[in-house]
């Protein structure tokens, strides 16, 4: 069973080693298919990761975790960009566990979560070249 949960400091050394692992298996579909494809340097990734670490520890992002059986297999960002409208950053399950219903459970948890901050937008970055899409979750009053 999968469960979706809020990453916090205690997530960030299993979070740290899962992404060196990606890293270092530069044979792997994960970073063929994320990676190497778009020819995005490693170092570029490193530091994006270390950032992302960063502001969940501060609190300036929210990080969720799918988790099966205590390993992390899938995860999705928000970072609030005003009270109205926040950014949902490039949603990902791991290869092994794609197709099972985790991304939609990762996504849905994030626009619940939202939806009760009180926001009114969503702007999703996903797919393979990170375009934006937004998620309006009410009408703007007239």
């Amino acid at each position: 069973m999968v469960s979706i949960r809020k990453a916090n400091d205690k997530d960030v050394p299993d979070l740290s080693r899962r992404f060196h692992r990606f890293l270092g298996d530069k044979g792997s579909q994960l970073y063929r298919e994320n990676i190497a494809k778009f020819g995005i340097p490693d170092e570029y990734v490193e530091r994006a990761f270390e950032k992302l670490l960063k502001d969940v520890s501060s609190g300036e992002a929210t990080l969720y975790l799918a988790v099966k059986r205590k390993e992390i297999i899938g995860v999705a960002q928000t970072v609030e960009q005003d009270f109205h409208t926040t950014e949902l950053d490039r949603p990902l399950v791991f290869p092994e566990h794609a197709g099972k219903g985790t991304g939609t459970k990762l996504l849905k948890r994030a626009v619940a979560d939202q939806k009760k901050r009180g926001a009114k937008m969503i702007l999703v970055k996903a797919g393979a070249r990170a375009s934006t899409s937004s998620i309006i979750l009410s009408s703007p009053s007239n």
